[in-house]
């Protein structure tokens, strides 16, 4: 979706309170959308067979009535009607983001960033781009699975007692991981995040480019190796 949305809809609802909905959530369901826009359940399921058919959202692949968005579903609640970012501004905002990995990985969380990758139109060296693409590698902080599940539980626990309320148990699930990559975006709009291993598994064509901005180098160039 390009431009404005004011007078676009989504399964019979204005795409911008669908937009709404999605923002700062890992999984959606029809619950969350006959509760959030007050709707029934059928026109609910509306709402998720055309994500689904736009590909901002897709099963999970363990809870079934669970759906989780998708690369293009974050982008739809980052950047709609939103302008072109000239490119001095855009290396400001990944820079920028560079710098947190520094923070988050002094922070406590029970994840920390492993690898920060910048792909894209703005790796092209593009005049203006539509969105700042950063892969995200994340790992566990602890070897031992005893204290990470430990370590993770604390993060819920803390986000709980200062009234986070998490809908239903796989953004409870998630929440660990989900903290870190809310620290590294600090709201930037046009700072697009991604797993590393969808950057990995991408397409790749004569045009594509990548520069490191966290992380080991000749690591990541062997992987993309080995998954090309």
């Amino acid at each position: 979706m390009k431009g404005q949305i004011q007078d676009q809809k989504i399964g019979g609802v204005p795409a911008i309170q669908v937009r709404n909905v999605l923002r700062g959530r890992l999984t959606v369901n029809a619950g969350t959308f006959s509760r959030s826009c007050k709707i029934t359940t059928e026109q609910a399921s509306h709402i998720i067979n055309e994500l689904v058919s736009k590909n901002f959202i897709k099963p999970d692949e363990h809870y079934p009535e669970e759906f989780e968005l998708t690369n293009a579903g974050q982008r739809f609640t980052q950047k709609l009607a939103m302008p072109r970012i000239p490119n001095n501004k855009a290396n400001q905002m990944a820079e920028a983001a560079a710098e947190r990995v520094e923070e988050i990985n002094r922070a406590n969380y029970a994840y920390s960033i492993s690898a920060l990758i910048l792909y894209g139109s703005l790796a092209r060296g593009e005049d203006t781009v539509g969105d700042v693409d950063l892969a995200v590698g994340l790992e566990k902080r602890f070897s031992d699975e005893k204290e990470q599940n430990q370590a993770e539980s604390q993060r819920v626990q803390i986000a709980e007692e200062a009234g986070r309320r998490f809908s239903n148990i796989v953004e409870r699930l998630f929440w660990p991981q989900y903290e870190v990559m809310r620290h590294l975006k600090a709201r930037a709009r046009g700072l697009s995040l991604h797993p590393l291993d969808d950057f990995l598994r991408m397409p790749k064509n004569s045009k594509f480019r990548y520069r490191v901005l966290f992380g080991d180098e000749s690591k990541i160039a062997n992987q993309l190796r080995q998954t090309t």
